[in-house]
Formats: C-alpha cells, sequence, structure tokens
C-alpha cells in the first residue's frame, strides 16, 4: 500500500512540475485525457470484463452508485441551504460534493489496493452508475442551479460518444469468447498504460491559483466528499449482508476525490468556478491522506 501511495504521489507531481517548468505545454492534460478515454481505458474496461466471472449480484454496484450520488447530491443541498449559497455556489458545491472521480482515480487506486476482481466491481459502479448519473441528475442539476434549461438529447449524444461505455459493452458482449493471442497482448498492454498517463493527467490538470479563496467552504465539502458519505455507505452496507469485496469497492469508490467532470459541467452552466476548482484540487491532496485510512478500515 506505501508503495502505490508513492508511485501515485510521484507521478501526479511529476506531471504538475512538467506544466510548470515549460517542459511541456498547458493543454497537455487535454491531449493525454483523449489518449486515454479513446484508447487506453476502453481497453482496460474489455480486459477487466471480459476476463471477469460476470453474476447478477454485480449489479449492486450501479445501484449502490445512483444512491451515493443522491445522498451527495442531498447532503450538498441542505447544507448549502443552511450557509444560504446562492443558486451558483450551490449549484458547484453540489455537483463538488455528490460526483466523485471514480474512473480517473478509482480505477488504479482500487485496482492497486485490492487487485483485478475489485477492479471489475469498480467498473460496474462507475458506468453504469456514477457515469450515468452524473451525466443525467448531475446535469439536471447545473442546469437547474444556473437557471437555463437542459437538452436531454445532447446529454444522450455524450453519453453514446463516451468511449468507456464501448469497452463495457464489448467486453460483455464478447465475454466468453476466445480473443487472438496477439489482439489480447495488443489490448493488455494497452490497458496496462491507463494508470501511468491518468495520474500524469491529473497532475497536469492541478491549479492552484485559486487555493486561497472559499477555503472554508472548501475544507468543508472535501471533508464531505472524502469523509462523511464514505463513512454513511460503510455503515449502510454493513447492515445489507453484502460479499466483504462489494462493500470494500463501493465504500473506495464513494470515497474518491471530486469528479473532475465536475469543473466541466459548472463551466457549461455558468456556475460558481473557484469553489469547484478548489475543491476538486483539495479533495485530491486531501486524500492521499483518507484513501489510505479507509483501505485500513475495510481490511482489518
Amino acid at each position: 500500500m506505501p508503495d502505490l501511495i508513492v508511485l501515485v504521489v510521484a507521478t501526479i507531481s511529476g506531471g504538475y512540475l512538467l506544466r510548470k517548468l515549460g517542459l511541456l505545454p498547458e493543454d497537455a492534460a487535454k491531449h493525454l485525457n483523449l489518449i486515454v478515454f479513446y484508447l487506453t481505458l476502453p481497453a482496460l474496461i474489455f480486459n477487466a470484463l471480459h476476463r471477469a466471472e460476470l453474476q447478477w449480484s454485480l449489479l449492486w454496484m450501479p445501484l449502490i452508485a445512483w444512491a451515493t450520488c443522491l445522498l451527495g447530491l442531498a447532503l450538498g443541498w441542505a447544507s448549502g441551504k443552511l450557509l444560504r449559497l446562492s443558486d451558483r455556489s450551490l449549484g458547484s458545491w453540489m455537483l463538488a460534493i455528490a460526483f466523485a472521480n471514480t474512473t480517473f482515480f478509482g480505477y488504479p487506486i482500487i485496482e492497486g489496493f485490492f487487485g483485478q476482481h475489485h477492479l471489475t466491481l469498480a467498473i460496474f459502479y462507475d458506468l453504469l452508475g456514477a457515469t450515468l448519473a452524473v451525466n443525467t441528475i448531475g446535469a439536471l442539476v447545473g442546469s437547474r442551479m444556473s437557471g437555463g434549461t437542459l437538452r436531454p438529447g445532447e446529454q444522450l449524444t455524450r453519453l453514446l460518444r463516451f468511449p468507456p461505455l464501448w469497452g463495457l459493452v464489448l467486453g460483455l458482449g464478447l465475454h466468453g469468447l476466445v480473443v487472438p493471442p496477439l489482439v489480447e497482448h495488443l489490448i493488455d498492454r494497452l490497458g496496462g498504460l491507463t494508470t501511468p498517463l491518468i495520474m500524469l493527467s491529473i497532475g497536469l490538470s492541478l491549479q492552484f491559483r485559486h487555493a486561497t479563496k472559499e477555503w472554508p467552504l472548501t475544507l468543508a465539502a472535501s471533508f464531505a466528499r472524502l469523509v462523511l458519505i464514505p463513512a454513511i455507505v460503510w455503515l449502510v452496507l454493513g447492515r445489507l449482508g453484502l460479499p466483504v469485496a462489494f462493500q470494500q469497492a463501493a465504500v473506495m469508490q464513494s470515497a474518491m476525490p471530486s469528479m473532475l467532470y465536475a469543473f466541466s459541467l459548472a463551466l457549461l452552466f455558468g456556475l460558481e468556478i473557484p469553489l469547484v476548482i478548489n475543491t476538486i484540487v483539495a479533495s485530491i491532496v486531501l486524500s492521499f491522506v483518507t484513501l489510505p485510512l479507509w483501505h485500513w478500515i475495510l481490511v482489518r
């Protein structure tokens, strides 16, 4: 476990320094993200699902993900109202609290902590749960808080163009079928590039220019995202009698830092940008402490 955290911190820090030193351009993260989304991440997902032992109980994972996102939205709305946030700030607050980085952070961290079987669980949680939730109810919240209107057709098109979903469909559709060894080797190698590229991309994306603004709200949102929500999920799942692996994967996914896509939604709908950026950055940094603690709690 310490080796994994050191590797993650070193890779993210390396990406940040490469950009700050001018060795990579400011838009380098955009290009890395395109490589990950269109090439390596679909390969990783295909590999995990093509080789997995599929069972109907896996559908628990997206159900838990939807429930967790709704819990986060409810907590965000209630606490934001108590704080008397404006609609634009409330929308950013809700998105940053409710939606976790279950792809970029979730996949490599969970695979590193628990292994390949838990990665399959994380994929079901993410693609059929969190990804669908943020592109539907997350977009609806952003639109509502901005006073605008949401076009369902645009959201559906965006979902259908989401390459990791292609990996999910192909992995499930070709499950049990023999893939030529050369193709399997190529897909395996491509999937193996996902974790380092993701971590470099996060490092290249980090911005600290707004770090001193609204820090009490940032810390409160980070606490809800990293501690409060996973604690509730952990307590509830402990009473449902689900397999230990399901509980571990679901709690860890619910404990991930704020989703990078929350910034995209805030930008799209004209919400409070600094609050989202601050929470994303702060929750990523603080997660280097909280995620190992959650791992320790879940395996003891």
